[in-house]
């Protein structure tokens, strides 16, 4: 798959196809519940890391805080990834507080970002520059 935005590769794994998630949701439309495939947590945080698009940048922040989160599978998936340049510069943005801050008044959501989920972000910042 191509980012086009940073122009980077991210591989679809193969066992993305070998171990097919499902989730049971209640549709929005449908009253009956439907059952949806889904990809693992930390592949999508891979999806979100690379693009640079203000969007992308939110829900990156969003799922990164998220207690599914694991470092070694993140970089696994990450590392596979003809680029890892555009991650390290989401980082440089998110770490930035006025840029973090903005975010959610660019964009159309109830959700608000605090000095706790910031310093929660610069943390895992941090931790995965000590890895890299």
């Amino acid at each position: 798959m191509l980012d086009r935005t940073t122009n980077t590769k991210i591989p679809i794994p193969n066992e993305l196809f070998e171990k097919i998630g499902k989730a049971r949701i209640n549709g929005i439309y449908c009253k009956n519940t439907i059952e949806i495939p889904i990809c693992p947590f930390n592949y999508l945080l891979t999806l979100k890391a690379i693009p640079n698009r203000v969007r992308d940048d939110f829900d990156f922040i969003l799922l990164w805080l998220n207690k599914n989160y694991s470092i070694e599978e993140f970089k696994k998936y990450l590392n596979k990834c003809n680029n890892i340049k555009p991650f390290f510069d989401k980082c440089r943005r998110i770490s930035d507080k006025s840029y973090f801050y903005s975010l959610p008044k660019k964009l159309i959501t109830n959700q608000r970002f605090d000095l706790m989920k910031y310093n929660a972000i610069t943390k895992k910042i941090d931790e995965i520059r000590e890895v890299f």
